[in-house]
Protein backbone atom coordinates (compact mmCIF):
# COMPACT_ATOMS: atom_id res chain seq x y z
CA UNK A 1 0.00 0.00 0.00
CA UNK A 2 1.39 3.38 -1.42
CA UNK A 3 -0.38 6.46 0.26
CA UNK A 4 1.04 9.75 0.92
CA UNK A 5 4.46 8.58 -0.38
CA UNK A 6 4.25 6.61 2.72
CA UNK A 7 4.89 2.67 2.22
CA UNK A 8 3.29 0.20 4.67
CA UNK A 9 3.73 -3.45 5.41
CA UNK A 10 1.16 -4.90 6.55
CA UNK A 11 1.94 -8.98 6.47
CA UNK A 12 3.17 -8.35 10.08
CA UNK A 13 0.14 -7.41 11.37
CA UNK A 14 -2.77 -8.95 12.93
CA UNK A 15 -5.60 -10.37 10.15
CA UNK A 16 -8.44 -7.94 11.84
CA UNK A 17 -5.97 -4.46 11.52
CA UNK A 18 -4.93 -5.69 8.18
CA UNK A 19 -8.60 -6.14 7.25
CA UNK A 20 -9.21 -2.21 8.80
CA UNK A 21 -6.56 -0.78 6.68
CA UNK A 22 -8.32 -2.35 3.63
CA UNK A 23 -11.29 -1.20 4.14
CA UNK A 24 -9.44 2.67 5.18
CA UNK A 25 -7.95 2.46 2.15
CA UNK A 26 -11.42 1.23 -0.23
CA UNK A 27 -13.35 4.33 1.09
CA UNK A 28 -12.42 7.87 0.65
CA UNK A 29 -12.26 10.16 2.66
CA UNK A 30 -15.55 12.54 2.91
CA UNK A 31 -15.11 16.09 2.37
CA UNK A 32 -15.54 18.40 5.22
CA UNK A 33 -14.27 15.57 7.64
CA UNK A 34 -11.20 17.13 8.56
CA UNK A 35 -11.21 20.02 11.12
CA UNK A 36 -9.32 23.05 9.45
CA UNK A 37 -6.70 24.17 12.26
CA UNK A 38 -6.77 28.18 12.18
CA UNK A 39 -3.42 29.99 13.50
CA UNK A 40 -3.91 33.05 15.48
CA UNK A 41 -1.51 35.56 14.19
CA UNK A 42 1.89 36.15 15.80
CA UNK A 43 0.84 40.01 17.37
CA UNK A 44 -2.23 38.74 18.42
CA UNK A 45 -0.81 35.95 20.22
CA UNK A 46 1.99 38.53 21.66
CA UNK A 47 -0.05 41.32 22.76
CA UNK A 48 -3.21 38.59 24.31
CA UNK A 49 0.22 37.00 26.24
CA UNK A 50 1.05 41.06 27.38
CA UNK A 51 -2.73 41.78 28.76
CA UNK A 52 -2.30 38.51 31.13
CA UNK A 53 0.83 39.31 32.02
CA UNK A 54 -0.46 42.65 33.01
CA UNK A 55 -2.89 41.84 34.58
CA UNK A 56 -1.08 38.92 36.31
CA UNK A 57 1.18 41.46 38.09
CA UNK A 58 -1.65 43.87 38.63
CA UNK A 59 -3.46 41.01 41.40
CA UNK A 60 0.30 40.00 42.52
CA UNK A 61 0.89 43.82 43.83
CA UNK A 62 -3.01 43.65 45.25
CA UNK A 63 -2.27 40.49 46.89
CA UNK A 64 1.12 41.93 48.19
CA UNK A 65 -0.51 45.02 49.61
CA UNK A 66 -3.55 43.68 51.41
CA UNK A 67 -0.87 41.11 52.61
CA UNK A 68 1.13 44.03 54.10
CA UNK A 69 -1.49 45.74 55.14
CA UNK A 70 -2.83 42.65 56.95
CA UNK A 71 0.55 42.08 58.71
CA UNK A 72 1.04 45.19 59.96
CA UNK A 73 -2.56 45.49 61.77
CA UNK A 74 -1.75 42.10 63.15
CA UNK A 75 1.68 43.12 64.70
CA UNK A 76 0.32 46.69 65.92
CA UNK A 77 3.48 48.24 63.83
CA UNK A 78 2.62 51.97 63.34
CA UNK A 79 4.91 52.52 60.89
CA UNK A 80 7.33 55.18 62.56
CA UNK A 81 10.90 54.24 62.98
CA UNK A 82 12.95 54.92 66.43
CA UNK A 83 14.25 58.27 66.68
CA UNK A 84 17.98 58.66 67.03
Amino acid sequence: MLQNKIQLEAEGLPEGARGLLKLASAVGERKGARKEVKREPFLSMVGASAIGFYRSAIEMVSFIGEAHDYFREISGWQGHLPSC
